[in-house]
């Protein structure tokens, strides 16, 4: 099937077959409907590279994608992002199966969605230990734990993540020097927020839970002045940070 678009309509004026591929940021996020990516950063077409996928993790299709946007997108991207949200189905059922490993075969998990899981358990074993550090062990048996858990995750989720996004650009980027060549210098900046502790992964902007002490204070989506930068393959700098969506209001 074919569906004829009018470039018009979408927002590209002036240019019969569309103009060129020039988006300044990469945004990994989730496939979560509830989160879509344009418009809650208020941008146009072409503006966004955008990788979607549940629980916003890695895979091999994924950084096929990344590095495709690093190697062949430099002259314009200048951003790396990986956007969790609240409420996500993935880190939720990856919470689930955390808190009650013994109700595993109820959970219906197929060998893909199993794989998926299992990358974000990571996240959620290393949010229940920052809360038992801040909170004290008897957190497990407090109301809203779970709540608090599956919104810790969400967080520790997108900035491994991002950690993660960082070492494959710069392993993408050293691919493509001379091997004479020396690796780029970066230009740290003010840290982010640390999650209670821990330090964040290099590349994490700061998130805020209401139900648990155990992250950041403040909302944020990514600051220019708080990520870190690495090189594009155009030896541009590419900056790669972590983030959630700000809350809506009255939501």
């Amino acid at each position: 099937m074919i569906i004829e678009i009018d470039t018009l309509r979408i927002g590209f004026s002036g240019v019969a077959d569309g103009p060129l591929h020039v988006p300044y940021a990469l945004v990994l996020g989730c496939s979560d409907a509830r989160a879509p990516i344009e418009q809650i950063f208020d941008q146009s077409p072409n503006d966004l590279f955008v990788i979607r996928v549940a629980g916003n993790v890695l895979g091999t299709e994924r950084l096929g994608s990344i590095d495709y946007a690093v190697r062949n997108l430099g002259g314009s991207l200048a951003l790396l992002l990986v956007l969790g949200h609240r409420g996500c189905g993935a880190v939720t059922a990856a919470v689930d199966l955390y808190l009650a490993p013994q109700d595993y075969p109820d959970l219906g998990l197929t060998h893909a969605l199993r794989s998926l899981v299992d990358r974000i358990l990571i996240a959620v074993r290393g949010a229940s230990k920052a809360i038992e550090r801040v909170c004290g062990p008897s957190a497990k048996d407090r109301p809203g734990y779970r709540d608090a858990l599956i919104e810790t995750s969400v967080y520790l989720n997108a900035a491994l993540t991002a950690f993660d996004v960082r070492r494959e650009v710069e392993l993408f980027a050293g691919a493509r020097r001379p091997r004479s060549s020396t690796a780029s210098s970066t230009s740290p900046t003010r840290p982010c927020t640390p999650a209670p502790g821990r330090a964040n992964p290099p590349g994490a902007a700061s998130g805020r839970s209401s139900a648990s002490r155990a992250t950041s204070k403040s909302w944020g989506t990514a600051s220019p002045g708080r990520s870190r930068r690495r090189p594009g393959a155009d030896g541009r700098p590419v900056r790669l940070a972590a983030c959630r969506p700000r809350r809506p209001r009255g939501g």
